[in-house]
């Protein structure tokens, strides 16, 4: 951290959307680019095997903030920080498609699984009461 003072930012709906879109979009690219791994031999089928349980974590992570987004009542913004939840997916899952498209590193590539996971289950846990936390 640079000792900066960090500026508010509202969370709307369309926020949380689009982070909901951001993670489907990178399931979809996490499961094409390890099935095409696993066709070219650059993996395992136990890789692949290992790599399928994650994304169907993320998976289930998409659903939950799926129904959280629906369940949400719109006639208010959820306040965060422009620095802690937005910002952190779009790295986690830029960092996941990265590593999906360099799939030798296959270690490197379930942690980018795990951390889109930690991130979203952070993001999920946070919206029932009204407020995003901070993501770790």
């Amino acid at each position: 951290m640079t000792g900066k003072t960090v500026s508010n930012k509202k969370l709307n709906f369309k926020d949380l959307e689009d982070c909901r879109k951001r993670l489907s979009d990178s399931i979809d690219v996490t499961r094409s680019q390890a099935l095409d791994a696993l066709k070219n031999n650059k993996i395992l089928s136990r890789q692949f095997q290992d790599a399928q349980d994650k994304w169907e974590k993320l998976q289930i992570r998409e659903s939950e903030l799926s129904v959280k987004i629906m369940s949400l009542q719109l006639d208010f913004l959820l306040d965060t920080n422009v620095n802690n939840p937005m910002s952190k997916i779009v790295g986690a899952t830029d960092k996941l498609n990265a590593a999906a498209r360099n799939i030798q590193n296959f270690q490197q590539f379930l942690d980018s699984i795990a951390d889109v996971i930690n991130i979203f289950d952070s993001l999920i846990k946070a919206i029932p009461n009204g407020l995003i936390a901070n993501i770790p």
